[in-house]
């Protein structure tokens, strides 16, 4: 739903509610894991969606990055 929502309607709200999701984000309060995990989907979900990250998002999401976890791409994973 959110996906239409974003392609079809009006994509300023499902790339607000995402992006309220990276802002507050305390990698020492939550704990390594838990941070990674909601940048990762936050961030993937506002790239996925056409949206951009703003510069302090941007540092959040690089800041989560391992390189392992991909939520939302169509793409299939690498084969190899």
């Amino acid at each position: 739903m959110l996906r239409h929502e974003a392609m079809y309607s009006d994509s300023e709200p499902v790339w607000r509610h995402f992006g309220q999701a990276l802002d507050p984000l305390d990698a020492e309060a939550l704990g390594v894991a838990q941070f990674q995990d909601i940048a990762l989907r936050a961030g993937q979900a506002i790239l996925y969606l056409q949206g951009e990250l703003s510069p302090s998002q941007l540092a959040v999401f690089q800041m989560a990055q391992n390189g392992s976890r991909n939520f939302l791409w169509d793409d299939p994973p690498p084969s190899g």
